[in-house]
């Protein structure tokens, strides 16, 4: 198609046009630029190679991320050889994205040049799926309104908001604590072979219609996860709450039992306290009560339209790859998520909600000095189909699900636990390292820091993570001893602290699920691991872990214990430290036929009056040899019936013959420093890690300014 007949198109036609240009290989001879720049101050009218506005005010710098990629697709086949770098650099500033930037084949394909997309030398870029909301009217009241008329429409509709970089919550009720279910009622059919939707109340302190509103949502935890769902019916006669949608399961675990916490999320705005707001989806009002010394003229409002900023390739199992692409020093914020019509709940770890950055089939891609913060579901999701990626230098930071999600779920045939596996080729598959990942799960309290799913040869290094109210690490899922994914991957020199809060239960610092060939969990600093009622654990084994290699990990301030193992089978479990344990420093929960964990030259350093060991563990199914111990209170016992070292390792099994009760003269382990003196007797006898750490270097923090990331669940220590 000529431009002359291009320009004889009508203006309906227009948009159609420059999509279909920018998709087209450029003229024989147009020369492609290696270098892009991008601007807020810029305009996708013009070439997009100067960094900033010329003299004339007639080239410079493109307006758009998504015309500068347009750009580079249209250069496809142009390109000098295969080494030469392409560049899209982003000129500081906050870009409202309105839509998800791809990243496709004809951008990436197979034969393109290296693609990096980085931010202009020491300035900042922000993209951002939200919106900035203004025209606010101040009512006598206090509050701030405005009217959106995209939400009148039904073209919008969000369920965060940010005030000048911080989560602000909707109202709910209670306002503090929790309200208690009086027990399970039997499900509707419809939901009876899904899941469980109804439950019995207590009238009595119950919010009345008019208190609920119209978009109520019903919050409900079980031990692990939580299901979100929309009030379908209220009998106040019986006192039975009827749910759209279901729970997780019909069986037991997603049974609304007797006790079980609950509370209604987004109730009337006449609810509404400082810092809190609402969305009136009939009208678009939205309504924001500030905080004292707050002013429309000086306060930024975000809200999110997408859930999704960036995607990286095809969808799982595409056969045509991106690669070669590396992000440095940008940062994302704002997604949106939204409670689906019939409502949400989760088996485990949210797994399956969308993320900001979402890496599909894609080889050799690095996000390098990258913040996602602000989000409505996850940050990062890297699907099966990718190899060789990287995450380094990163902060996921104030995430309403989880930090980092990679691979699938998935549930294998019963089958012996494969003894054969073979490493993968490329030895890194995902490489994760030196990210600040905290502050999660404030919309979905049951996702997981990093969760990995069924993927082999994922190295998780040298992280801090911190504050969420699950588990922090989670590697494996196929539970029992069903046919496994998950293997040859490594959890090293990580720091992991502040999880579970007192709110979930059933859930582990580092939580490690199937068989798992040549995964090695080593080096780790775990602490101060806290749950609503039971199984608060630094390192968590559970059904069918197994080949694990466990070593010179430091685990100290648990609720239920330093390691817990389910079952499994040929776990090595050595050279670690684990230290004042609340209810426990070890649980062993199920004898099999064979040897589920072998622990020697550990450390054991137990303050409580509890004993050091709980559950089953002085059963065959576990071997203890050359270990260590020290206990400070002469009421705590080895294990229930055997107070001392003689009586633990007495008996036909010859448990424990050659360990020992001493002090290790540790530093100061009550503030966390678990370096010996120099004359501890742990030196040369090869009792715990060879070098214990102080402290962990802690990533870099790329939104420095971010204000603190308040708490939108109360856990078990706020409501004492």
């Amino acid at each position: 198609m000529t431009l002359i007949l291009r320009a004889s198109l009508t203006v309906v036609f227009s948009l159609f046009w420059v999509v279909a240009q920018a998709a087209e290989p450029n003229p024989p001879g147009q020369v492609c630029e290696q270098s892009l720049f991008v601007s807020p101050l810029g305009s996708d009218e013009w070439s997009g190679t100067l960094a900033e506005p010329n003299a004339g005010l007639n080239d410079g710098p493109f307006r758009s991320p998504k015309k500068a990629l347009e750009r580079m697709a249209s250069c496809s086949g142009r390109w000098m050889p295969a080494a030469q770098l392409r560049r899209i650099v982003l000129r500081g500033g906050l870009y409202l994205l309105p839509e998800p930037l791809a990243i496709t084949p004809a951008i990436a394909g197979a034969g393109a040049p290296p693609l990096r997309i980085e931010a202009y030398d020491g300035e900042r870029p922000i993209l951002s799926g939200g919106r900035i909301l203004d025209n606010w009217k101040v009512g006598a009241d206090g509050f701030w309104r405005t009217r959106l008329e995209d939400v009148v429409r039904g073209k919008w509709k969000f369920s965060q908001l940010f005030v000048d970089g911080q989560r602000r919550t909707r109202p709910r009720y209670p306002a503090q604590g929790y309200l208690s279910a009086v027990g399970p009622i039997d499900p509707t059919e419809a939901a009876g072979a899904l899941g469980h939707n109804r439950f019995k109340f207590n009238p009595i302190g119950f919010p009345s219609d008019a208190l609920l509103g119209q978009h109520a949502e019903l919050l409900v935890f079980h031990s692990w996860t939580t299901s979100r769902l929309p009030v379908a019916q209220i009998d106040r006669t019986s006192s039975i709450l009827t749910a759209h949608g279901h729970t997780f399961t019909s069986n037991n675990n997603g049974r609304i039992r007797a006790g079980a916490r609950y509370f209604f999320d987004n109730v009337a705005a006449s609810e509404l306290q400082a810092g809190q707001w609402h969305l009136d989806h009939s009208t678009g009002e939205l309504t924001y009560a500030p905080f004292p010394g707050e002013s429309p003229l000086a306060t930024q409002v975000v809200a999110p339209l997408l859930p999704t900023l960036l995607r990286i390739g095809n969808a799982y199992g595409a056969k045509e790859l991106v690669g070669r692409i590396e992000f440095r020093n940008l940062v994302f914020e704002h997604t949106n998520w939204n409670m689906p019509t019939n409502g949400r709940s989760a088996p485990q770890a949210e797994v399956g909600l969308p993320a900001a950055v979402e890496v599909g089939a894609a080889q050799d891609i690095t996000l390098d000095h990258v913040g996602v913060i602000h989000t409505g579901a996850h940050a990062i999701s890297i699907g099966s189909s990718s190899s060789r990626i990287r995450i380094q230098n990163c902060e996921l930071r104030d995430l309403g699900a989880g930090g980092l999600q990679i691979g699938t779920p998935n549930i294998g045939a019963a089958v012996p636990p494969p003894q054969d596996v073979s490493p993968a080729i490329d030895r890194d598959r995902v490489f994760i390292s030196r990210n600040l990942i905290s502050a999660g799960g404030r919309t979905s309290p049951g996702a997981v820091a990093i969760w990995v799913g069924n993927m082999d040869n994922v190295t998780i290094k040298e992280n801090e993570i911190h504050d969420f109210y699950y588990s922090g690490i989670s590697v494996g899922w196929t539970w029992g001893y069903g046919k496994s994914g998950a293997h040859h991957n490594t959890i090293i020199g990580n720091h992991v602290h502040q999880i579970g809060k007192g709110v979930l239960s059933d859930l582990g610092g580092i939580y490690l699920l199937g068989s798992s060939p040549g995964t090695v969990v080593a080096k780790n600093v775990i602490h101060d691991v806290d749950v609503h009622q039971y199984g608060g654990w630094g390192i968590y084994a559970d059904q069918g872990a197994s080949f694990l290699d466990i070593y010179d990990n430091l685990v100290f301030r648990t609720r239920d214990g330093g390691f817990h193992i389910h079952f499994g089978f040929a776990n090595e479990f050595h050279n670690n430290i684990i230290a004042l344990g609340e209810r426990s420093e070890v649980r062993c929960s199920r004898q099999e036929q064979h040897l589920s964990v072998r622990f020697r030259a550990n450390v054991f350093y137990h303050e409580a009056t509890s004993p050091v060991f709980v559950g089953e563990c002085n059963g065959g199914s576990f071997a203890f040899e050359h270990n260590a111990y020290w206990r400070t209170s002469n009421v705590s016992q080895f294990y229930p019936g055997l107070p001392a070292l003689a009586n633990w390792s007495m008996g036909d099994t010859f448990r424990d013959r050659d360990s020992i009760e001493v002090d290790p003269k540790f530093k100061n382990p009550t503030n966390g420093d678990f370096r010996v003196e120099s004359d501890s007797p742990l030196r040369e006898q090869n009792f715990g890690p060879a070098e214990v750490p102080a402290s962990i270097a802690i990533a870099p923090q790329l939104t420095s300014r971010l204000p603190q990331v308040p708490d939108t669940f109360e856990g078990r220590q706020q409501r004492q």
